[in-house]
């Protein structure tokens, strides 16, 4: 990713670099690229999280835009040029483009349409997963984040980023949409194996009520708390097979299952979840995981 940014055609602007108390090698090798290129500016602190080094970047930050990467993504070289090109020639506070999503057997378009361009479709859009809540393909004015008091949280994990771009969205800010895809977002296999334990849960609790109290006043509290609601019954479902028994499971999670939205063979194996076959249906899951696995593993190699 370093070396996708300092190639970019766009060439006035500052990298910062997070050392988040990492314990190998990646300070000594930010420092080295600050050393080759002026434009490049390290900070070292104490591992305090992905959220954590978000906030103490923005702190620093001196541009007129900003824009967040991860790590293992990579972006096309024009994507700084493009998207600053569309912020200025809008006078937006936000500019969100598409992007590819890339595994390892694959890459596929990812369309990010905003069903309108004012900020409270934008985060309805964000809060039901019609866009994603991630910072990398959306270019902010900085000063938003000043404007606004915005801090991602260090409070729970998972949807930190989601949350910070929610909380720029409650504000009346102008949304511009670029449609190309811009960014590689990278994606591992997943696991059907994923830690999963009561902490879990408890965290969930508070990501749901972290969104909802955020959005308390405005109209998309019942959407946040019904979508978080269902991200609780889903996460339960795919990793929590050592947890809980079919009766636990059903037991548990009943309250949650009404705001499940879902399709196909996972509307089946949800439902079969709540009819006290947990352990049932998510053996039929991984059967079928595994099989979608194997099958994307054969169209690479013979095409």
């Amino acid at each position: 990713m370093i070396d996708c940014v300092l190639n970019q055609t766009f060439k006035d602007f500052e990298l910062i670099l997070v050392d988040d108390g990492s314990p190998d090698k990646c300070g000594e090798i930010a420092e080295d690229y600050a050393k080759r290129d002026k434009r490049v500016r390290v900070l070292h602190k104490c591992n305090g999280g992905l959220a954590d080094a978000r906030n103490k970047a923005l702190e620093i930050a001196k541009g007129e835009y900003t824009i967040q990467f991860d790590q293992d993504d990579w972006v096309e070289l024009n994507c700084l040029e493009e998207m600053y090109a569309t912020a200025k020639k809008n006078n937006a506070d936000m500019v969100i483009c598409d992007y590819y999503h890339n595994d390892e057997y694959s890459q596929t378009y990812g369309k990010q349409t905003p069903t309108a361009l004012d900020h409270w479709s934008v985060l309805k859009d964000v809060l039901t997963g019609v866009l994603c809540g991630y910072c990398w393909n959306k270019l902010i004015k900085h000063v938003i984040y000043k404007r606004y008091g915005v801090k991602f949280p260090t409070e729970f994990y998972g949807c930190e980023d989601q949350y910070g771009m929610c909380q720029i969205l409650i504000h009346d800010i102008k949304i511009a949409y670029l449609p190309k895809a811009l960014c590689h977002y990278v994606y591992v296999q997943g696991s059907l194996s994923r830690h999963y334990d009561e902490k879990t849960f408890q965290n969930d609790l508070v990501v749901r009520d972290m969104f909802t109290q955020l959005l308390v006043d405005t109209p998309m509290k019942e959407i946040a708390f019904r979508s978080k609601s269902a991200g609780i019954y889903e996460r339960a479902f795919l990793f929590g097979k050592d947890l809980y028994s079919s009766s636990q499971f059903k037991e548990s999670f009943k309250e949650y299952f009404p705001y499940v939205q879902s399709h196909g063979i996972m509307k089946c194996m949800y439902s079969l979840s709540q009819q006290g076959h947990y352990q049932l249906a998510r053996r039929v899951f991984a059967i079928l995981f595994e099989g979608k696995q194997i099958y994307k593993r054969i169209k690479k190699t013979f095409g």
